[in-house]
């Protein structure tokens, strides 16, 4: 934490200190919010479901933490690997990224809509989409439905079953919609085989931009403001300021690889903060806003107070039958236990043997 000025962490204790809910994020995670929108949640049963992921694509995070974290790991522990694994997956991701930047895709066909994916689509995706348009190529259509701008297919493998097939809706009223049962594009982020059938039998040359989603693009890693676009207002939201933060601490970094750069950020720094002592604050563009919360949350506890003891969460019962019975035994049970017990075959009372017999001689 202490090497990166924007990590930040907050955490939600009862009135004993018992924690009931924490949040963490590092600079990289904040800056990725900015472009997706994206929050990771855990489980917090302590000791019960040992952190099962909230959303239902369980078995990805699994691989995710796979080699980090298992059934026997602590949550002081699991908060430390938490950061192992996410610092392994964007190494990985390093020679992903140098493959897009730097290499030509391959095309598999001469449509125009393919070429235009190829210049947008990171490495990985561009495969994952080639896949879907080569699988299209087997794919035959039948006609449903045909109401002025809107059409139905069926769509499926041209050696399979009809009713078996996907119902595929083309819509050209309003822009072009296009809507496959499988539901491809809404699942995973990208058109299915069965869209593509459609788009070649009626000339699409474009993909639709709604269809092409930032976060598998190759700006996405560059672009820093989109996320903030639609925050803009009369107030300054915490994301507008993490955007702002992380701007400056890249051009703090730059200005810092020699002397040269530093005197003029230094120079520059001067000339901007100059200006904003000497805007009018009667300019409603202008108006210093007070108040601003840097983080988002609530009752969480600050990070400074001293004398905090923070104890474990508290454990929950586990789903399923208890370990040791919660019941009164019925007398039918406590009978058959009776019956069950060993008899002596010396003294004929239950529960020992003649070799333990206490009145063997």
């Amino acid at each position: 934490m202490n090497l990166d000025p924007n990590f930040y962490f907050s955490m939600e204790c009862d009135s004993d200190g018992t924690l009931r809910s924490m949040f963490w994020a590092d600079a990289r995670s904040r800056e990725a919010y900015l472009n997706f929108s994206n929050v990771v949640v855990f489980d917090v049963t302590y000791k019960a479901n040992n952190f099962v992921c909230l959303s239902g694509r369980s078995e990805s995070i699994n691989a995710f933490f796979d080699g980090f974290v298992n059934l026997n790991t602590l949550l002081p522990d699991f908060v430390e690997q938490y950061d192992r694994a996410l610092m392994a997956r964007r190494e990985a991701e390093k020679p992903k990224d140098f493959l897009t930047t730097t290499s030509k895709p391959r095309l598999i066909s001469r449509l125009p809509f393919e070429k235009v994916a190829a210049t947008c689509y990171t490495a990985k995706m561009f495969e994952l989409f080639q896949k879907e348009l080569n699988d299209s190529v087997s794919y035959w259509s039948d006609l449903v439905n045909h109401e002025d701008d809107v059409i139905v297919y069926k769509v499926g493998l041209c050696d399979e079953d009809k009713r078996k097939w996907y119902t595929v809706l083309y819509d050209e009223s309003e822009g072009l919609t296009l809507k496959c049962e499988c539901a491809k594009f809404e699942t995973d982020g990208y058109l299915c085989k069965h869209i593509f059938h459609v788009m070649k039998q009626k000339h699409v040359t474009v993909i639709p931009e709604r269809y092409i989603l930032k976060r598998w693009t190759i700006d996405a890693i560059y672009i820093m403001d989109s996320g903030v676009d639609n925050e803009l207002g009369n107030e300054v939201t915490p994301i507008m300021k993490w955007s702002l933060k992380t701007q400056a601490n890249e051009a703090m970094e730059i200005a810092s690889s020699s002397v040269a750069t530093y005197k003029d950020m230094r120079s520059l720094h001067k000339g901007l903060m100059d200006k904003f002592r000497s805007l009018s604050l009667t300019d409603i563009r202008f108006v210093l806003v007070t108040g601003v919360p840097n983080e988002v949350g609530s009752s969480a506890i600050p990070v400074d107070m001293l004398g905090i003891s923070i104890r474990d969460p508290q454990v929950v019962r586990t789903k399923g039958r208890p370990k040791t019975a919660s019941r009164i035994p019925s007398g039918l049970i406590i009978s058959q236990k009776e019956r069950r017990k060993h008899m002596c075959s010396l003294c004929h009372e239950k529960g020992h043997y003649m070799t333990t017999c206490p009145n063997k001689i």
